[in-house]
């Protein structure tokens, strides 16, 4: 399980429920989600692994020059960027109504990788106030990590999370992380050191955490290589794939 999935009905947790007798482990990409999926579903704690998220920690993804030229961003314009599926409880709405702020008082470009069922509605938001210039949605891309590297900043407004993939991603490449306080990126992130946290929800404290962020990045450098040291000691691709293995011959034996 890599998430919380809001949508989720009693049909979904009994189905769980019910294949949990047939199968040997249930693997589970953060602390949260597992309790709460247990609390909800019943399967037995027996039953459940708990792996993190692994991400490749070389942080090799290209020239940034090169790669800022090529996406169309100038030189010194300030890129923040977010990752995720556009749905409610990923909280774009409050990271766009936040941005209408930042963009008064700091020459800076959103750009939003994925899509999902609120695209439509975040577009019209983006209209409306005016931030066509600012504000790009790029949909879906298939190596995100091109994208990190040649951004600035790393923005997760999200309402509810697990262990996101995507943050991981961004401390691997080398950029600061603003992320709110949901699921388990605490244990990621601690506020100031590897990264800056915000309560959820709260779009003023979001701009102005951004705005911040981005008038001292040549600052950054202590934040992101703590929190590169955080994910080649606990959260490499290595180490999750040694963890998966390690299941596979317990369960054997």
């Amino acid at each position: 399980e890599h998430g919380m999935q809001p949508w989720r009905g009693r049909w979904h947790f009994f189905c769980d429920w019910w294949l949990a007798h047939v199968t040997d482990r249930i693997i589970f990409v953060s602390r949260q989600v597992m309790q709460s999926y247990q609390a909800r579903s019943g399967v037995a704690l027996a039953k459940c692994a708990l792996i993190p998220n692994g991400v490749v920690s070389d942080g090799g993804a290209g020239d940034r020059a090169a790669l800022r030229r090529a996406f169309g961003w100038g030189a010194e314009e300030r890129v923040v960027i977010s990752v995720g599926r556009l749905a409610p409880e990923k909280g774009y709405d409050d990271l766009l109504t936040a941005f209408e702020r930042v963009v008064t008082r700091v020459p800076a470009r959103l750009v939003i990788i994925g899509d999902g069922p609120e695209r439509e509605a975040l577009v019209r938001m983006k209209l409306t106030a005016k931030l066509d210039h600012a504000v790009q949605f790029v949909g879906v891309q298939e190596d995100v990590r091109p994208w990190l590297a040649a951004a600035d900043l790393y923005v997760q407004p999200s309402h509810r999370e697990g262990l996101p993939l995507a943050i991981l991603e961004a401390m691997a490449v080398g950029i600061p992380v603003l992320a709110t306080r949901v699921g388990d990126v605490e244990a990621l992130i601690r506020h100031g050191q590897e990264g800056y946290l915000i309560p959820p929800g709260h779009s003023f404290v979001l701009a102005q955490a951004i705005q911040e962020i981005l008038q001292r990045l040549d600052r950054q450098r202590p934040v992101i290589e703590a929190a590169r040291r955080v994910v080649t000691e606990r959260y490499s691709m290595e180490q999750m794939l040694t963890q998966i293995e390690s299941l596979y011959i317990s369960l054997g034996t």
